[in-house]
C-alpha cells in the first residue's frame, strides 16, 4: 500500500495555495481592468458631451459648459491616481511579505527536520533503556510491586463503586417512606434526638408504625459502607501511586544515565522555537489575509477615491444644461446630432455591460479571497498538529489530490478538507514501547516524566508514550 509523507502533503497544499492565489491575482487583474475601463467610459462620455456642446451651443455658453466638465474630469483623474497609488502600495507590501513567507517556510522546514532527527534519536535511546531495564532484577521486582498495588487499588475501587450503586438502589425504598425519613431527619433513636414529652410519645407511635427501630441499622449501614470503602480505595490509590512513583524514579534515573533526559531538554527548546515560529506565521497569515481583503476591495472599486471620482463625473454629466443638450439633440433630426446621440447610447450600453461584468468579478473575487484564507488556516492547523513531521503519513496519495481539487473548485468546505486529511493521517510507531514499565500503571502526576516528540505516537517512552496535544512525549500513564 502506498503512503504519502506528511512533508509531501504539506507541499501539495502549499502548491494548491499558490494556485488559488494565482487565480485570485488573475481575477483581480480582470477586475482592475474592468474598473478602470468603467472610469474611462465615464471620461469618454465627457468628450461626447463636449462634442455635442460644440454643435449646439454658442461660444460663450459652450466655454462655460466645457470648462465645468474639464474641472470635474481633472479632479476625477486626481482621485483615480490616489486609488491606483493605494493598490500599488498594498501590492508592494504583499510582495515583500511573500518573500518573508518563503524565508519562514524554509526556516520552519529546517527546524522540523532537526526535531524529527532528534525525536528518532530519543526513540532509539528509550528503546535501549527499556531493553536494559527489562533485564534488571531490581526493576522487575519494583514493577511487580507496582502492578500488585495497582491491582489492589482497582479491586478496592470496584467495591466502592458497587457499594455506591447499591446505596442508590437499595436506599430508595427507605427514602420513599415519608414516616421513616421524618424520624431519620430528626435523629430519632440517637443521642442527637431531642423533643418535648408529647412529641416523644407521638414519634414513638410513628416509629412503631414504620418499624423504624428494626430498619434504622440497615439504612445506616447502607449509608456508611460506600464512605468507608471509598476511604479504603483512596488509601490503596495512594499506596499504588507511591509504588509507581518509585518505579518512575528508576526509569528517570536510567534515562538520565543514558543521556535521554538531556536530549529531551534539547527537544523542548527546539519545540518551543517551532511553536513560536508557528504563532508568528499564524499572525502574519492573518495580516496577509487582511491585506488581500483590502486589495480585493480596492480592485473592485470599493475605495473612497474611486467612488468619489465616478460620483463626480456622474454628477457633472447630470447637470441640467448637459441633459438638456442630450434631449434637444435627440429631438432634432440633424445628422451630426444623431451621430453624437448614437455614440452616447452605445456608450451607455457598454457601461451597463461593464457594470455587470464588475459585479460578477466582485462575487468571484470574494469567493477566492475566502478560499485562500480558509486554505491558509487549514495549512496552519496542519503545521501546528505536526502532520508534516517525518513519522506522519497519509494512507491514500490520490486522496489529497482529489479533496484539494474539490476544495479549490468550491465543491468541498474547509471543514470537509480538514476532516479528510485527519481521517487519512497517521503517525508511525517506532522502537520504544509506550506500555513499558510505568506506562501501563497509574502515575501519581498523570505523567510526571516528560519526553519530547512530534505530536502523536511516534515512539515509546515510559508511561503511555507520546500523546497528542501540545507536542511531546509523556511518561507515566493516566489511570
Amino acid at each position: 500500500m502506498k503512503f504519502l509523507s506528511g512533508s509531501s502533503a504539506l507541499g501539495s497544499m502549499q502548491e494548491g495555495l499558490r494556485e488559488a492565489k494565482a487565480d485570485l491575482e488573475t481575477t483581480g487583474a480582470r477586475l482592475r481592468t474592468a474598473s478602470e475601463s468603467l472610469a474611462e467610459l465615464q471620461r469618454e462620455e465627457g468628450g461626447i458631451y463636449r462634442e455635442l456642446a460644440g454643435l449646439r451651443l454658442d461660444e460663450m455658453v459652450r466655454d462655460q459648459v466645457v470648462g465645468d466638465l474639464d474641472a470635474a474630469e481633472r479632479r476625477a483623474l486626481d482621485l483615480l491616481d490616489e486609488h491606483r497609488a493605494q493598490i500599488e502600495a498594498i501590492d508592494q507590501e504583499l510582495a515583500g511579505r511573500e518573500g518573508d513567507r518563503g524565508t519562514r517556510n524554509k526556516e520552519r522546514a529546517a527546524l522540523v527536520t532537526r526535531l524529527d532527527k532528534l525525536a528518532l534519536q530519543i526513540d532509539e535511546a528509550e528503546a535501549k533503556v527499556q531493553a536494559r531495564l527489562a533485564k534488571d532484577p531490581d526493576f522487575a521486582a519494583q514493577l511487580e510491586q507496582a502492578e500488585q498495588a495497582e491491582a489492589v487499588y482497582k479491586r478496592a475501587q470496584r467495591k466502592a463503586d458497587q457499594a455506591m450503586e447499591d446505596r442508590l438502589e437499595k436506599g430508595k425504598p427507605f427514602e420513599d417512606e415519608a414516616l421513616f425519613m421524618y424520624l431519620w431527619a430528626r435523629g430519632y433513636g440517637t443521642s442527637e434526638y431531642s423533643a418535648w414529652p408529647v412529641i416523644r410519645w407521638l414519634d414513638r407511635k410513628v416509629a412503631e408504625i414504620c418499624r423504624f427501630e428494626r430498619l434504622r441499622p440497615n439504612y445506616s449501614m447502607l449509608l456508611r459502607l460506600p464512605e468507608k470503602l471509598s476511604e479504603h480505595a483512596d488509601d490503596k490509590r495512594v499506596a499504588a501511586e507511591a509504588e509507581t512513583a518509585r518505579l518512575e524514579e528508576m526509569e528517570r534515573g536510567a534515562m538520565e544515565t543514558d543521556g535521554v533526559a538531556a536530549q529531551a531538554q534539547d527537544f523542548d527548546v527546539l519545540e518551543a522555537e517551532l511553536a513560536a515560529l508557528d504563532e508568528a506565521m499564524a499572525r502574519d497569515e492573518k495580516a496577509d489575509a487582511g491585506l488581500h481583503e483590502r486589495r480585493a476591495a480596492l480592485l473592485s472599486g470599493e475605495s473612497d477615491s474611486y467612488r468619489k471620482a465616478l460620483d463626480l463625473l456622474t454628477s457633472a454629466y447630470r447637470q441640467e444644461s448637459i441633459r438638456a443638450l442630450y434631449r434637444d439633440a435627440s429631438a432634432t433630426p440633424l445628422p451630426d446630432d444623431d451621430f453624437v446621440v448614437e455614440k452616447l447610447d452605445d456608450l451607455t450600453e457598454r457601461r451597463d455591460d461593464l457594470e455587470r461584468e464588475i459585479e460578477h468579478l466582485r462575487a468571484m473575487q470574494q469567493t477566492q479571497v475566502r478560499r485562500v484564507s480558509e486554505l491558509e488556516e487549514v495549512i496552519g492547523t496542519f503545521r501546528r498538529r505536526r502532520f508534516d513531521s517525518r513519522n506522519s503519513e497519509f494512507s491514500d496519495p490520490s486522496m489529497l489530490t482529489m479533496v484539494l481539487g474539490q476544495f479549490l473548485k468550491g465543491a468541498l468546505s474547509s471543514r470537509g478538507l480538514w476532516d479528510a486529511l485527519r481521517r487519512a493521517q497517521r503517525f508511525n510507531k517506532h522502537r520504544a514501547d509506550p506500555g513499558f514499565g510505568s506506562g501501563g500503571l497509574r502515575s501519581p502526576t498523570g505523567g510526571r516524566v516528560k519526553f519530547p516528540g512530534p505530536l502523536g505516537p511516534i515512539g515509546g517512552g515510559f508511561g503511555g508514550g507520546r500523546r497528542s496535544g501540545g507536542g511531546g512525549f509523556r511518561t507515566g500513564g493516566s489511570f
